[in-house]
């Protein structure tokens, strides 16, 4: 700003960098008056490092987003869970058909009948064959009478991560600490994926046929 006010007077300058112990006259000087700028500046101004303002940023979008949350969350899926924000990568690793999975379950939109039904080719959110509970992630997670071995299974290695809770739910379900214990429950039974479906679909359809040929029979 100073070399700009000197040459809008005319004034020619040229910034040059000189040697602490040049013998130019006004050297000196110019030394003691940079310190003096600089101690008041040091003085007057508070130094914030870049880390500081990244973390206050992060702090700041966090905030937003649950605010947001809180005003706009829809569905009485999303009503069971509270958002945990959290800085730390996940260490777990899965294919991605288990990954993708994990994620229509817990958004509640995918290959499972309780969003298919709204579907024309889907008329009911019913599950199939001898289960009649409606097949939903909570329902294939917890009480599917296709699954009831490895829900077991499932339930009993939660219940040693949450031992002070009495009845395992989807907010356990998708907490970070069970994700590989989930991922490994997906990946055994194969649930909302679209093979899986359409398979327990055809066998489904398969038993009903030959039912019906036993009581033709008959």
């Amino acid at each position: 700003m100073l070399a700009q006010s000197l040459r809008d007077k005319g004034i020619e300058t040229t910034i040059q960098l000189i040697p602490k112990n040049s013998k130019i006259q006004g050297n000196k000087i110019a030394q003691k008056l940079a310190k003096k700028r600089a101690s008041s500046r040091a003085n007057s101004e508070t130094r914030v490092s870049l880390f500081y303002i990244r973390k206050r940023l992060n702090q700041s979008i966090k905030e937003k987003w649950i605010c947001d949350w809180e005003k706009n969350k829809k569905g009485r899926h999303y009503l069971q869970f509270q958002p945990k924000i959290t800085q730390k990568t996940v260490k777990t690793y899965t294919d991605r058909r288990t990954w993708t999975a994990y994620i229509q379950l817990k958004l509640g939109h995918g290959y499972f009948r309780s969003y298919l039904s709204r579907l024309p080719q889907y008329e009911v959110g019913k599950c199939i064959g001898q289960c009649k509970g409606i097949q939903s992630p909570s329902h294939l997670f917890l009480s599917c009478h296709h699954y009831r071995e490895d829900q077991k299974t499932l339930k009993n290695q939660l219940k040693e991560i949450f031992p002070e809770t009495g009845i395992i739910t989807l907010t356990e379900i998708y907490n970070e600490k069970s994700r590989q214990i989930v991922y490994d429950y997906l990946k055994k039974t194969r649930i909302a994926t679209r093979e899986w479906l359409l398979g327990l679909e055809r066998e489904n359809e398969e038993i009903e046929r030959q039912e019906v040929e036993t009581q033709e029979e008959e």
